[in-house]
């Protein structure tokens, strides 16, 4: 799916949806780090080689929603995205839970991308 389809949907009143969950490398009971990430249009997943899946993966990692790679934390979050004054946004819970500490989360309303052209 292009961005641009994605968007068509969003506007036709689709719902998408994205979740991330990113473990480090080392942690209690676990060695090997994992991270992943989904984004759906309504039932659809976005599989990893569809344009729209690529430019949201880097806008979320531009944004620092999430890191480029692992982390030293446990972090995960799940989100919303709409179309609003042709712009992506991105309506978000997230939580950061350092190995063997407390951690924090909380919710956010950002601007994923602006659409310009499209």
């Amino acid at each position: 799916m292009t961005l641009a389809a994605l968007i068509k949907q969003l506007q036709a009143g689709q719902e998408a949806s994205v979740s991330w969950s990113i473990q480090p490398a080392i942690g209690p009971g676990w060695i090997g780090g994992d991270r992943s990430i989904t984004i759906c249009v309504g039932e659809l997943e976005l599989h990893e080689g569809a344009q729209a899946r690529m430019v949201l993966d880097e806008a979320l990692v531009a944004q620092k929603v999430i890191p480029a790679g692992l982390s030293d934390s446990v972090l995960s979050g799940e989100g919303t995205l709409r179309v609003e004054n042709n712009q992506l946004v991105l309506d978000y819970s997230w939580s950061d839970t350092p190995v063997y500490a407390f951690g924090t989360s909380g919710h956010a309303v950002i601007v994923l991308l602006k659409l310009g052209g499209l």
